[in-house]
């Protein structure tokens, strides 16, 4: 008998496969990023104007890795530095120092200055200032790959000295010097005031080791802040700003100095800086 079922396929159930899955979702294409060459002429011609005219996006150079070296016991005396210059004239006995031991050899600029009087000072000072820092030691540094110079100085630098204090002057023309030769050699100069008046930590890198009263006196940090303001405009007004592009405020207040005055201190400071290096790298050393 002929089959009355028209459907050829005997099974009852219209879907073929016994285990239905969801069909996978179709994935789909990534947007394609713009390729100039494939612009419209237009948009090809707009950005070749732009970058022939120096306005299209550029990238930024990689920033410039500091590699640097501390010119220390130069302009601010530290005996363990350059302890050969404080034995001439005195019997070494030995690290003693002389704010103990007044018999002692100096130990610090102070001292050192108080114990040769202006004259001499100011003679074995210039004979060190001019040797202990040369050309040849820049160009070698720069040879090595070093690029910025930090510099300590003494408040003295720009010619405040005042009664009863025993410094001398005449440094800030071997400072410029070196100023003259960083620039030669493609190098910086970072300089921080290591020594303040009344001294900020009783430590000899603050021109005088015992105690510290730099933070008692708002004469001391007046100074402070002119002799900073002083250099950078003297800086300046020289047309050295590309070549000393760090100030150090302070170098290592005492940690008990009040914490207003100190606030009030690195503000002004930095006001006077910045007034004549918009630019410096302006830092706060340890405290």
């Amino acid at each position: 008998n002929p089959n009355p079922n028209p459907n050829p396929n005997p099974n009852p159930n219209p879907n073929p496969n016994p285990n239905p899955k969801t069909p996978k979702p179709k994935k789909r294409k990534k947007a394609k990023t713009e390729n100039p060459k494939a612009m419209a002429p237009p948009a090809r011609l707009l950005l070749a104007a732009l970058a022939a005219t120096g306005f299209a996006p550029q990238v930024a150079p990689a920033p410039q890795r500091i590699r640097g070296v501390n010119l220390g016991g130069w302009l601010v005396l530290e005996r363990w530095i350059t302890p050969s210059i404080f034995k001439d004239g005195w019997d070494d006995d030995g690290w003693g120092f002389s704010s103990y031991n007044p018999d002692s050899v100096a130990a610090d600029q102070w001292n050192f200055c108080t114990r040769l009087g202006p004259e001499e000072c100011s003679k074995r000072l210039e004979a060190h200032w001019d040797s202990w820092v040369t050309e040849a030691d820049v160009a070698t540094l720069a040879d090595a790959g070093i690029t910025h110079l930090r510099v300590p100085m003494g408040y003295w630098i720009m010619g405040d000295v005042q009664e009863g204090e025993p410094y001398v002057t005449g440094d800030l023309q071997y400072l410029m010097r070196l100023g003259a030769w960083a620039g030669r050699y493609q190098m910086q100069v970072w300089v921080d005031l290591h020594a303040a008046p009344g001294s900020q930590n009783g430590f000899d890198n603050s021109g005088r080791y015992g105690n510290a009263t730099w933070a008692l006196d708002s004469v001391n940090v007046d100074r402070s802040v002119q002799v900073l303001g002083d250099f950078a405009q003297h800086v300046s007004d020289e047309g050295y700003g590309d070549i000393f592009t760090g100030v150090g405020l302070l170098n290592e207040p005492k940690t008990g100095s009040n914490l207003m005055t100190l606030t009030d201190f690195y503000e002004r400071a930095y006001a006077a800086v910045r007034t004549h290096l918009p630019d410096a790298a302006v830092f706060v050393g340890d405290s």
